[in-house]
């Protein structure tokens, strides 16, 4: 039983261990932006920004919604611990099947290779992009 959960959940080396700190680096300066809006918001300070401020109706707009959020913590947190649950599963699928794959491939990615590339892989197909019908999300698979 040791050696498949050191298998799986060994750290990433080598190609890889760029992807980790890019998707750290990501997860880091979008929890210092959602802190910053919410404590702007909070303060009030939203409504001030000059009129030049690039997305300031988005920005303001974001601002409105945290402080709704902010009205109801409990069902908040609840609702970030259901997807900080959801995420890594859904993730998880995503080696399993990679992992059965393994014998024909020679080589399967890890778990934490799967863990940090999914979401970016993700994110980037979310963005509405087609060029001559063949999208985003067809270039990279």
């Amino acid at each position: 039983m040791r050696a498949p959960c050191r298998r799986v959940f060994q750290p990433p080396r080598g190609s890889s261990l760029h992807i980790v700190y890019l998707a750290l680096a990501l997860l880091g300066a979008s929890f210092v932006f959602v802190v910053l809006l919410f404590w702007f918001a909070s303060a009030g300070v939203l409504s001030e920004l000059p009129k030049v401020t690039p997305f300031r109706k988005v920005i303001i707009k974001s601002g409105e919604a945290l402080r709704r959020y902010h009205t109801h913590l409990l069902t908040m947190a609840f609702a970030f611990l259901i997807i900080v649950a959801a995420h890594p599963a859904y993730h998880t699928s995503y080696y399993c099947a990679g992992a059965s794959l393994h014998a024909s491939a020679g080589r399967a990615a890890s778990l934490a290779d799967i863990l940090s590339i999914m979401p970016l892989v993700e994110t980037i197909v979310s963005v509405p992009i087609s060029l001559e019908g063949v999208g985003v999300r067809e270039t990279l698979f």
